[in-house]
């Protein structure tokens, strides 16, 4: 299994590049989402970003799952009403950018890091109230992406 700290690693390297092109590509393709950005100071969101993935990196290469950071995380995000229907497009746009910052990208990273997060994803989800996740659906990793599977959907809702 590739290592994801060494991954890590080499994207840290660049780090404001990286965490520059990770909100810039994710507002650009996913506009809906900036209103939940509306008021955030994005240098701070942008070293949270850099410590958030060195954390994931570290905790599953070792075998850990830091379960209440994580819990922790998903009530921070549940309380600001941020919809789990969201968080494919983080991962997408987040993948993606770990791919271009990587030079030693493989399909073998792609898979342990969307794995990762796919795990990060439940762990946060965990603590939204259970009746808010039937009409945002369920995120799942599929063919090492992330995706969202309907599993119900409200009107009025979007799809990406």
């Amino acid at each position: 299994m590739p290592s994801l700290q060494k991954s890590f690693l080499r994207i840290s390297r660049q780090q404001n590049e990286f965490a520059d092109t990770f909100s810039r590509d994710l507002l650009s393709q996913y506009p809906q989402l900036t209103p939940f950005f509306t008021g955030v100071d994005m240098e701070k969101h942008k070293r949270d970003l850099i410590a958030f993935l060195g954390e994931l990196a570290s905790s599953f290469d070792q075998g850990v799952q830091p379960e209440k950071r994580f819990h922790d995380l998903g009530l921070l995000h549940a309380e600001l009403q941020i919809p789990p229907r969201d968080y494919p497009a983080f991962g997408s746009t987040l993948l993606a950018t770990l791919a271009q910052f990587d030079p030693q990208w493989s399909e073998e990273l792609k898979e342990a890091w969307a794995s990762a997060i796919q795990e990060c994803v439940r762990l946060m989800i965990s603590r939204y109230p259970s009746g808010s996740l039937p009409q945002a659906g369920r995120v799942f990793i599929g063919q090492g992406m992330l995706a969202r599977k309907k599993v119900g959907r409200n009107p009025g809702t979007s799809d990406f």
